[in-house]
């Protein structure tokens, strides 16, 4: 597995599973499995949110709401793109 350190996120890449293991957002702790598929999804979903000028809250653990202002949310698509980037 590789290590992937971020200014958003934390984790590491698991090529051969394609999936990615977030271990840390926003210097929360938490261990979560996200696959190739959610990963796009989840892109997506901040794009959106890019284009609109909006903040967002995302859940960690489906328990721990984290916001992200404007500016987190456009370094997390980057960041997001980088791992895709790294999984194929």
């Amino acid at each position: 597995m590789v290590e992937y350190v971020g200014q958003v996120v934390q984790g590491e890449l698991n090529t051969v599973e394609d999936e990615f293991i977030l271990t840390n957002i926003k210097h929360l702790i938490t261990q979560s499995v996200i696959q190739h598929k959610q990963l796009d999804l989840l892109q997506q979903y901040l794009q959106s949110k890019a284009e609109q000028k909006e903040s967002c809250i995302l859940t960690v653990n489906d328990q721990i709401p984290v916001k992200l202002n404007e500016g987190e949310v456009l370094l997390l698509i980057k960041e997001l793109a980088e791992i895709q980037q790294k999984l194929s």
